[in-house]
């Protein structure tokens, strides 16, 4: 699944930290193992090399239940 940005401008749904295809209540394990901790770790959902709230609640949370694909 993609999410529309702006008009031709597509990009991946946010969330999916076990790159298992679906945003689930897993996907915050990858989360908790290094929240707290700076680095660009799978848990690190905006890639600003912190690992915090912020990338749980914007990026997991409200994604859930969506999909990604790769072609």
């Amino acid at each position: 699944m993609v999410k529309y940005l702006a008009p031709g401008i597509y990009g991946m749904i946010a969330g999916d930290g076990n790159a298992n295809g679906t945003i689930g209540v897993s996907d915050l394990l990858p989360w908790n193992n290094v929240a707290g901790k700076m680095g660009y770790f799978s848990g690190d959902m905006d890639m600003n090399m912190q690992v915090d709230n912020q990338d749980k609640n914007d990026y997991v949370i409200p994604n859930l239940g969506k999909t990604n694909q790769l072609p």
